[in-house]
């Protein structure tokens, strides 16, 4: 991303499990600016996944206020929510000094702000190019749902 000139890599680190590479994910963590740590409502294990991406980001970057968001996915799914919101927040607001939200990239809650947020954590103006804010208005408004994409075991954010 660039703003007035200004390179900022955000990195979006997904709780999946495919950490094939550590080496890598090592270098990524180097060259990143902002991080967006998201994890699944849904599944206590990617809350330690961010847990353990939040330890590693902050060994690597020799730094206890780097611009991190840490991210609720998948609260569109009520019935299968198995972490609380609650908990989350005081660790991640009051203990780490981040910033947290809830989102779902199914029902688009909550994406944008998410956006928004790691921009002003990392002290960067929080508006979006009018080019993208187009973009976001192609989105069909009447239809909560968008068709199923054909990709399996893909990353959501939200």
């Amino acid at each position: 991303m660039k703003w007035g000139g200004i390179k900022v890599t955000i990195n979006i680190m997904d709780t999946s499990g495919s950490y094939s590479f550590p080496a890598m994910r090592k270098l990524s963590i180097q060259n990143s600016d902002a991080f967006a740590l998201v994890y699944a409502v849904d599944d206590p294990e990617s809350l330690e996944a961010v847990k353990t991406l939040r330890e590693e980001i902050l060994e690597v970057k020799e730094d206890k206020y780097t611009p991190i968001v840490v991210i609720g996915n998948k609260i569109d799914r009520h019935n299968d929510r198995l972490v609380s919101s609650k908990d989350v927040l005081s660790t991640v607001e009051l203990d780490w000094n981040h910033s947290f939200l809830e989102s779902s990239a199914k029902d688009n809650v909550n994406v944008l702000e998410a956006f928004r947020e790691l921009l002003q954590r990392a002290n960067l103006p929080s508006r979006f190019s009018p080019a993208l804010c187009r973009r976001r208005e192609t989105f069909p408004k009447e239809s909560k749902r968008r068709p199923p994409m054909n990709k399996t075991n893909s990353c959501l954010i939200s």
